[in-house]
């Protein structure tokens, strides 16, 4: 009687905790961005410029048509490192007044790594602006303001322009805040980075992509002079291997999803 009685009561209590998320379990649910027409990337070389390091004004450029993105210092010097390009296209979410994120999980591919016993932190601060994503692997100068196959920032009514400072560096161009951060990178290998922080944050704009600038934040690579990491990027012909942004969602009690994005300004 006594086991009959504790059962019963556990059941009870089970059953009012399903009922208490029941509006959240109905309607969970999960946005997967994996391939090439949902995720950006691309390296961009140099933290000040790179004249001289490349033959050309490299920080015009991201090197989106690579099946690989570099991050981490690559000589003595600090000012030698590596950054890269990342974007999300975010309109699969519906109205974002109308959800709330559960969770979110961007998984990388690390492949190679100058010395697998330094270590790197990625560091993820968003863009202020959109971003054209490369299709060039290699280092090129820039002809005129007109072309669009070598990613440039741009802003709302003018043309493609430079980044601000080189190299995605600084205030005019991406934010202070940094919104999600890796674990440590050493070995080559598979690495889950929460990814919520950074999605909550776009979720106060409407804009259906959202870029960032993956950066080392480890001084001095954990004191190696080289912590330089290679990626996969979405270009790689293995789909297993690309990046992949897990987005965990429900809709907020009384919203249904009624539409997706239609675009909007960046914040």
């Amino acid at each position: 009687m006594i086991k009959r009685m504790t059962f019963l009561l556990r059941l009870c209590i089970t059953l009012q905790i399903l009922l208490a998320f029941y509006p959240y379990i109905l309607n969970a649910e999960t946005l997967t961005l994996n391939d090439t027409s949902t995720v950006f990337d691309g390296s961009m070389y140099g933290s000040s410029n790179c004249d001289g390091e490349g033959g050309g004004n490299c920080q015009y450029f991201n090197f989106g048509g690579c099946d690989h993105f570099i991050v981490g210092k690559v000589a003595v010097h600090i000012a030698t490192v590596y950054r890269s390009l990342m974007g999300f296209d975010l309109s699969g979410l519906p109205d974002h007044d109308g959800i709330e994120i559960d969770s979110a999980f961007l998984t990388l591919r690390m492949f190679y790594a100058a010395e697998p016993d330094s270590t790197l932190n990625l560091g993820f601060q968003c863009l202020k602006h959109n971003v054209i994503e490369g299709t060039t692997c290699s280092y090129g100068n820039a002809a005129d303001s007109s072309f669009t196959w070598k990613a440039r920032i741009f802003k709302e009514d003018s043309d493609t322009i430079l980044w601000q400072i080189a190299g995605a560096k600084g205030s005019d161009d991406r934010n202070d805040s940094i919104y999600a951060v890796s674990p440590v990178i050493g070995g080559t290998g598979t690495y889950r980075i929460d990814f919520k922080g950074l999605v909550e944050y776009w979720m106060d704009s409407s804009a259906t992509e959202r870029w960032c600038v993956l950066a080392d934040t480890t001084t001095l690579g954990g004191g190696k002079a080289y912590a330089e990491k290679y990626f996969y990027s979405s270009e790689t012909s293995t789909a297993s291997n690309r990046p992949k942004l897990e987005i965990f969602y429900h809709n907020k009690p009384g919203r249904w999803r009624h539409h997706v994005l239609s675009g909007g300004l960046v914040k």
